[in-house]
């Protein structure tokens, strides 16, 4: 991620998901069934570290909420939580600029604050504190499977991505942007997390009528499609190879579709600038 230094902020990657659904309870058995998720009541934390610092715990919330006031007032049924560097300098950007819903609240894990974006998205803005989630959750986070992408439509893509390079300093390219952090169980190898915004039509998340799709990135996909074949998950297509490594489509929980990667082993020195 290119870095603008014209900003007193900076986004520094997705700090949480949280997905609607009919019922959190079913579906997050479902994630742990069949992915092997290690949830609680919440859903599921990913752990991973800092890219440039890899001693730096970075966590990732998952939930799945069947209350649809979580999202209100946007009647989308999601909301990204962005990691930023500065929450007061951000607020004070934004002031005049965006729809604020709140105003900055304060945990012993970091500050929060809520606004919402060009397309009515409620979303989650969090100066994190990520040490007292490792304390929290030590040996109950997910360091093997991450979330490799988040992509959710839009009727104007162009439009919103305007708005959050305009608005949040994103520096997005065609695809989008990608937030880069490293391997929780070796800081050698470089974890992907790629956000992309489509368009309202496109197919790309048939046959699934919901508005957001999730890409988990996987240590074994080929061991995964085994088991999953067992359990008679419905595969939408078969295994793709590419550069980036290799992917396949299947159906979860509420018609929703998954995407599952096994990224290509990124290796890159450490940078501590």
């Amino acid at each position: 991620m290119k870095e603008n230094s014209s900003l007193p902020f900076q986004i520094t990657g997705i700090g949480g998901v949280f997905l609607g659904v009919n019922n959190s309870k079913e579906v997050r058995q479902w994630y742990h069934e069949k992915l092997g998720f290690i949830v609680d009541q919440y859903g599921a934390i990913f752990e991973s570290k800092a890219y440039h610092n890899p001693s730096d715990c970075v966590t990732l919330q998952w939930s799945v909420v069947d209350k649809p006031s979580f999202f209100a007032p946007s009647s989308n049924p999601f909301t990204i939580n962005y990691r930023v560097s500065d929450l007061e300098a951000l607020w004070r950007h934004l002031q005049g600029k965006v729809k604020i819903l709140d105003t900055i609240e304060v945990y012993s894990y970091g500050k929060f604050l809520h606004i919402m974006d060009a397309d009515n998205n409620k979303i989650e803005l969090w100066e994190p504190i990520d040490s007292v989630f490792e304390a929290m959750y030590a040996g109950k986070m997910n360091r093997q499977i991450s979330i490799g992408g988040i992509f959710f439509k839009s009727p104007d893509p162009s439009r919103l991505k305007t708005w959050y390079q305009q608005h949040l300093g994103m520096h997005l390219d065609t695809h989008g942007i990608h937030f880069k952090t490293r391997k929780a169980a070796d800081s050698d190898y470089v974890n992907l997390l790629q956000w992309s915004v489509f368009d309202h039509n496109s197919t790309y998340f048939d046959p699934s009528d919901a508005p957001f799709m999730i890409n988990y990135n996987v240590p074994d996909l080929d061991q995964l499609i085994e088991t999953l074949r067992a359990c008679d998950v419905l595969f939408l297509d078969d295994k793709i190879q590419t550069e980036y490594g290799d992917f396949i489509h299947i159906m979860g929980p509420e018609n929703h579709k998954i995407e599952l990667w096994q990224q290509a082993q990124l290796k890159e020195s450490i940078n501590y600038k």
